[in-house]
């Protein structure tokens, strides 16, 4: 537009007072080809390609970017100038999911254009566990973290590092690694990633071990369901639906009782359950101690030896006794 630099008198334009040349303010578009081309413990590295935004902007081109996720705080940096950026994470413990949007602007309009290029690394693969056994294979199955595409599968002896198990797939149900050694404890993981955009996330899931063997695969999810002051109702969830069998363990780790501590100071076989239940009540408890448990999974050639998660500092609490009022006033009652 001219508007300002002419005035129309007479049907013949005035000549401007300056002779600086109009200037659009048109901003850069939206970076092309991102992508997440590193994930370590402590940093994503993005990179992009800027050609076309270079090509509109009329001082230097600089970039924004911002990230979200549901498990962490969000943020962003403006005035980015290369075409790389480091974001700094802690995945140490968990791989975090995160969406990354890049904006580009002009340095010289201190804008930055409104749509942006977004990509998502995935987060970690969930409810990862064994669900089938052979005396050579074992068959794996997960839930998929949004936008995953790609998973890996990992394992090792115990005291390898990880390597690779299988070929890279698409489905998360129903994976086999075969060639196993019978009897031989192995551990395992899975990593996702977004195919041609991410690498596959870090750490990855759960470590979680399996041994080949003609045996059911080890329950999941162990855990209290309620308790009174004498006993303990316990759940889980099956890895194998037509699992038998399950074994139930426990160990007192304190207790006020010296027989008692004496009796369940090593873990003990307190219940075998026969059919299809995946829950129990665990009673005849002493008040006041601290038990752990674990469950086992078998048919009629005996019991795995992995079993589930370990539930431990089991402390069964009851229901309030001996309510009495002690004092009252004209607005409260001491109970």
């Amino acid at each position: 537009s001219t508007a300002g630099l002419g005035l129309i008198s007479q049907g013949f334009p005035k000549t401007p007072a300056t002779t600086a040349p109009p200037r659009t303010k048109a901003l850069p578009p939206a970076v092309e080809h991102l992508l997440i081309t590193s994930v370590t413990a402590s940093e994503v590295t993005l990179t992009w390609n800027g050609t076309a935004a270079a090509a509109v902007c009329t001082g230097a081109c600089i970039f924004k970017v911002t990230w979200e996720s549901p498990e962490a705080a969000s943020g962003q940096v403006v005035g980015v100038t290369g075409l790389t950026y480091v974001h700094a994470v802690n995945f140490s413990k968990a791989s975090v999911q995160y969406t990354y949007r890049i904006f580009s602007g002009d340095a010289s309009l201190s804008q930055y254009e409104e749509y942006g290029t977004s990509i998502s690394l995935p987060g970690p693969c969930n409810d990862f566990k064994v669900v089938a056994a052979t005396e050579n294979s074992l068959t794996f199955s997960w839930t998929a973290p949004s936008f995953a595409t790609t998973f890996q599968l990992y394992m090792s002896g115990s005291l390898q590092e990880f390597r690779t198990a299988s070929q890279e797939t698409s489905f998360s149900q129903n994976v086999k690694v075969e060639g196993l050694a019978t009897g031989f404890v192995y551990r395992f993981r899975v990593r996702a990633k977004v195919a041609g955009l991410t690498p596959y996330d870090y750490p990855g899931s759960e470590i979680i071990q399996g041994v080949p063997a003609g045996l059911p695969p080890a329950p999941h999810s162990l855990r209290v369901e309620a308790t009174t002051h004498t006993s303990a109702t316990l759940r889980w969830n099956a890895s194998l639906s037509s699992t038998i069998r399950y074994k139930v363990v426990r160990e007192v780790t304190s207790s006020i009782s010296s027989s008692t501590l004496s009796g369940f100071r090593y873990p003990q076989d307190i219940e075998v359950l026969e059919g299809g239940t995946t829950f129990t009540q665990i009673t005849g408890i002493e008040e006041g101690s601290v038990n752990s448990f674990r469950v086992y999974a078998g048919n009629f050639n005996g019991f795995e030896t992995v079993g589930s998660n370990t539930l431990a500092d089991v402390a069964p609490v009851g229901a309030p006794r001996s309510l009495s009022v002690r004092g009252v006033s004209d607005t409260s009652a001491t109970l």
